[in-house]
Formats: C-alpha cells, structure tokens, sequence
C-alpha cells in the first residue's frame, strides 16, 4: 500500500488522488460482500481485490467448485463493486502462501488463483498474480524471494532483510513481498498508461463501459438485497429496549485501534437485538428456490474470543422468527490470543426478529466475559453452506466503520 501510495504520487504530482485502504485482516469475501458499504467508498475509481488466500482454496471441485457459498460470494462482491456509482475498474491482486499450501507445502496449484481466473476471464477484470510471477524464483532461492526459511526473527532479521519473500511464512515482508505486491500492480498500470498513449480512449469505449453487467456466471447470483451489517453506532440502533447487564464499550489501549463492543461479566445478563430477516431472493435461482433453507437466512454474531476470563451465551429467537444451528457462543480459546470470531445460525424470515444473547452459568474459564461486535444477516442460507462464517475477523473491522465518508480511489479490500 505505501509503495503504490508514493508511486501514484510521483507518477501523478499534481493530481488529487486519495486512497483509502480497507482491507480486513482475515476476513473472507464472504464478510466483504455483505459489509461492501462499511469499507468501500462509494466514489472509488479503481478498487483491488484481494481474496486468494483467505477464500477457501478448492471447494467440492467434482461437484460444485464454483456454485457454493464461497464463490458466490465472491462473485457477488464483485458485482456489488462494478456497480458502485463511478462504474470503478476493479483488478484482482492474488496472492500466494508458498508454506500454507496443502497437503504439500509449496504446491504450485493450491489457492483460489484457477477459481478466480474464471471471474476475471467472465468479467473481464486484470489480474495479477503473485505465484506466477514469482514462484520459480521462489524454487531457486532468489535474493528477495528465499522461501528456504519461513519467519523472519528479532534474531535474524538483519541477516534476512532483503533475503526472504515472507515475514511469518504467510504475510510478505514489507522489503521484499510487499514491494513485489506493489510492483506488480504498478506494472499493470504503466502498460494501461502506455496503452492509452497510443490508443485513446473514444465514445465506443466510453459506451462499452457503461453498458449493463452481464448475468451473473453463477445463476441467479446477485448480490443481495436484504443483507444487513450491523456495526458500530449500526449495531447501538439495532438493540430492543434497555440491555441487563451489557455496556457499550472501548477497550481499546492507549495509541491501539478501537475495540468497541457490548460487553457483560455477569451470568444472566442479557441483551436483545431487532433486526430484518426477510428475504427477496431471486426467483430464478432454481437452485435456491429448492433448498431446504429456502425460508432462512444466514445470520452472524461478531464475538471476542480470548484466553482468559471469557463466557459462554446463549442464543434465543422471538418477534416471529425461530433459529436453527449451533445457538452458543463461546469466548474461551486455548490460544492465547484475543480475535474477533463471526459465529452463523440461521433464522427464520420475519420484518421484526428478535435475537437475545443472555450470558450463561457455566463457564470453561472460570469467567463471564461476553462481547458482543456486531450482527450480520446474508441471504446465502443453502443447505450444507451454513458453517463457512465460523472463522475469526482480526483487528479492522470496527475501526474503519466510520471512516469511510469523504474518501476517493482507490479502495483496497481483502
């Protein structure tokens, strides 16, 4: 981000160009595509994608590899961005873990690259991918792309600077991986600048680029209507009278991002929310329209869990909509550190649902510690697809949730 920053400055001195990185630290499309509008401005000229690593990497390859929960969601957050007002380019950035690939470690097929292809032959969008542009130097040990040591340590940093492609085994390093990132969509950008040198654009042009998207290559598959995303001050409007027990709060520490939440420490504590869990799918998804989870959608409690002191709670449904799935949430992880977890369910369609979390009795930790971040609610309720948002959402979600106004191009998400 901060190469491509200072190449866009220099390139263009005296042109007003503002970026705004909304990138969520772990999340998936899947979360993207319901929260577009918390972390995308809507008057952004080029947005970067960037989902190959935290998407699932092959999913039901003999059966559905692209009709499931994982790829249309996908799907759906890139026609939610080419339909923002300005029509925005969007280019897929797809990145490569060479340490996480499984079952075997530096596996050239295995991430999302061969699925995302697809999307971007359809849409026609640019890609630029990080394996194929580096793996081979990666085989040889090039200085800049080593991957013969997987982290870089306080002990052998000195010695690595410049040496190794990642810090930590997953993340580039800010010398050598991050610069390629940088690099590569840079390159992508000078050979469009020399192309419209020679080639300007015209009203042909002009007129193809406003033309309508095609249908989705997914059937049926656009984007939702009746997706909510409640957080931040969205989430405070959201509550159903006076909460028992349960405080909004920031726990934030002094210089860090914002922790903001509901938070209780006592069992039997308990705090309602109301929110729309109607749904408009599209008729002509036969696929859908014969699901068993026709009459449900997918709904998702953002939780802390932690190491110490944290509570199991309880999860009830009234207003007209009954819920199914796994309706308890625990905080407590054997892992010491602290994450932000989306936990899913699904609930029955009605205007006026009420969800109430109330803290319970028993406990793993010794303590009551309940958080609560936010509330989702998706249309993707297929049968067998429920689970996929059971996963965690590190640090930058709630921070950027009111950031996004007076922001211009282009937007980073991934």
């Amino acid at each position: 981000f901060v190469y491509l920053r200072q190449w866009l400055e220099d390139a263009f001195p005296n042109t007003n160009i503002m970026l705004f990185n909304g990138a969520v630290a772990g999340s998936t499309s899947e979360y993207m595509a319901v929260c577009t509008d918390m972390h995308v401005p809507r008057n952004a000229s080029l947005v970067i994608l960037e989902y190959s690593h935290n998407d699932l990497h092959h999913v039901n390859e003999c059966h559905r590899p692209m009709d499931n929960m994982h790829r249309r969601s996908f799907e759906r957050l890139v026609r939610k961005v080419l339909a923002l007002p300005n029509r925005p380019a969007v280019l897929l950035l797809n990145l490569y873990a060479f340490h996480e690939t499984s079952p075997v470690k530096g596996a050239y097929w295995d991430n999302a690259d061969h699925a995302f292809s697809e999307f971007s032959t359809y849409y026609e969008l640019p890609t630029v991918s990080v394996k194929a542009c580096c793996y081979h130097l990666m085989l040889a040990q090039q200085p800049g792309f080593r991957v013969d040591v997987r982290a870089r340590t306080p002990e052998t940093f000195d010695e690595l600077k410049g040496e190794t492609f990642y810090s930590d085994g997953v993340h580039g390093s800010g010398d050598t991986g991050h610069r390629v990132f940088a690099e590569l969509i840079i390159h992508l950008l000078l050979a469009a600048r020399e192309g419209l040198k020679n080639l300007p654009l015209n009203d042909d042009d002009l007129a193809i680029a406003a033309t309508p998207l095609p249908a989705p290559m997914v059937a049926g598959n656009e984007p939702h209507t009746s997706d909510h995303c409640l957080l931040a001050h969205n989430l405070v409007k959201a509550v159903k009278g006076a909460p028992e027990g349960f405080e909004w709060v920031d726990e934030r520490r002094h210089g860090q991002q914002a922790k903001l939440g509901f938070v209780s420490r006592v069992a039997g504590s308990s705090i309602s929310f109301v929110i729309d869990t109607t749904s408009v799918v599209d008729a002509r998804d036969a696929h859908q329209a014969a699901s068993a989870n026709n009459s449900y959608v997918s709904v998702g409690i953002m939780h802390l869990k932690s190491y110490e002191h944290m509570g199991r709670a309880t999860v009830t449904c009234g207003g007209g909509c009954t819920c199914k799935g796994d309706l308890v949430l625990d905080g407590h992880q054997e892992r010491q550190v602290s994450q932000t977890h989306m936990h899913p369910f699904f609930a029955s369609h009605a205007p006026a649902c009420t969800i109430t979390v109330t803290v319970a009795k028993d406990t793993t930790s010794g303590g009551h510690k309940v958080k609560i971040q936010g509330l989702f609610v998706s249309e993707e309720a297929r049968a067998g697809d429920g689970g996929a948002w059971d996963a965690a959402v590190t640090n930058g979600v709630l921070d950027q949730v009111d950031r996004i106004e007076g922001q211009l191009m282009p937007a980073f998400i991934g």
